[in-house]
This record gives C-alpha cells, sequence and structure tokens, in this order.
C-alpha cells in the first residue's frame, strides 16, 4: 500500500512538473496571400495574379523546452488564394482554398530587451490538408484547373514580440511569411494551342503563400 502510494505520489510529481512546460495558446494571423507559378514556355506565359486578403487562426500548444526556446504545434484553420492569369488566352482565375493546418515550429526568444518584453524569432513548417476548393465567378466551361491537391506544405519564418501580462500570461505580435512548397494543382484541363501543344499538370506549378500580422495570447 506505502508503494503504491509513492508510485502515485512521484507520478503526480512528474506530471505536474512537465505540465508547468506546456503552455496553451490562440493565434489570429490576417494577411495577403499570392500565388507563384514558374511555367513560361513558346506558346503560353503564366504568373500568379494579384494578391487577396485571407487569414489563419487556431489554437496552439507550447513545449518550453528552456528559457529561450519553445517548441510549437496545434491546429490552424486557414484560407489560401490561387490565382493564376494566362495572358496569350485572355484568362484570369481566382480559387479560394480552405486547409487545416499541423505547424511545426521552434520559436527562439532573445533576453528582455524591455521590462517583460522580448523578440523572438520562429522557424519552422506546416502540413495542409485541404478541405474545400472554390472557384470564385468561374464558368464550368472556362474552369481551367480540374482538381486541387489534397495535401501540402510551406516552410514557415517569422518574427515579433512578446509581452508578459503575469505570471503565465504572454501576448505577441509579429509577421509570419508562409511559403508554399508544393504544387498545389493535381489536375487540370489540358489546353491546345494554335500550335497543338497540350500543356498537363507536370509542366505547369502554382504554389501559394501568406504574408501574415501575427496576433496571439499565451497562457
Amino acid at each position: 500500500m506505502k508503494k503504491a502510494f509513492l508510485l502515485c505520489f512521484l507520478a503526480f510529481i512528474c506530471i505536474e512538473g512537465f505540465s508547468q512546460k506546456i503552455r496553451l495558446g490562440l493565434k489570429l494571423a490576417p494577411g495577403v496571400a499570392f500565388s507563384r507559378t514558374n511555367e513560361t514556355n513558346d506558346t503560353l506565359s503564366y504568373k500568379g495574379k494579384g494578391i487577396g486578403v485571407r487569414f489563419l487562426v487556431g489554437p496552439e500548444i507550447n513545449f518550453v523546452l528552456g528559457e529561450n526556446y519553445v517548441f510549437t504545434t496545434g491546429l490552424w484553420y486557414m484560407s489560401k488564394r490561387a490565382a493564376l492569369k494566362i495572358k496569350e488566352l485572355d484568362l484570369s482565375q481566382v480559387y479560394n482554398l480552405q486547409y487545416l493546418q499541423f505547424p511545426a515550429i521552434l520559436k527562439l526568444y532573445t533576453n528582455d530587451i524591455a521590462v517583460d518584453t522580448r523578440l523572438y524569432f520562429q522557424l519552422g513548417g506546416t502540413a495542409d490538408i485541404r478541405l474545400q476548393q472554390k472557384g470564385k465567378d468561374i464558368k464550368e466551361l472556362e474552369k481551367y484547373v480540374d482538381k486541387f491537391r489534397i495535401y501540402d506544405f510551406s516552410a514557415l519564418l517569422g518574427a515579433g514580440l512578446q509581452f508578459q501580462m503575469g505570471q503565465n500570461t504572454y501576448i505577441y505580435g509579429g509577421v509570419t511569411y508562409l511559403r508554399g512548397l508544393m504544387n498545389s494543382i493535381s489536375k487540370i484541363k489540358p489546353i491546345i494551342t494554335s500550335k497543338g501543344i497540350s500543356l498537363s499538370t507536370d509542366k505547369f506549378q502554382l504554389k501559394n503563400d501568406l504574408l501574415g500580422l501575427d496576433i496571439g495570447i499565451r497562457f
């Protein structure tokens, strides 16, 4: 009985100590979204079309690895914008894409630069699962992209300021750049040009980025 009590007491101490290293949080990042292409050939030239306002939001779990190191994961909802323009065909199309993101981020903190204020830098990435795709004012017969990939990966870079508001409460603000790493298009409708060339997905790359303004809390 005493051994069982001792084991329970030690387990409680370990769990309590470990829980002190975990902090929950919530993040919101409105920003501007834009697309990148890598396709130009003798017949058609592609490029991303404009920018749009998009955002990401969701809960975070922060694992405190040390005074100046935090590993962050969580579950974000992100709205992306995929837009392309083909000049020779006078074709412009915009798609709204919705994703669930699973971040894996290392945050590095400086010592205090002012009272209860520290700089932070973050580096990592996200695994993205597509929830929905929707063309914006696109007629079915004119739709070029038939399907977007169900998954994507993004690299993440960012920096900002963190302010301590209480013993275990922090707010932060900064800038994050999410850079799409994969071709977001899974299937396109072939285009036959005047020279008889059919362009397919493997020749056309569309990647989607977001430059966001971070606003968050950790407690």
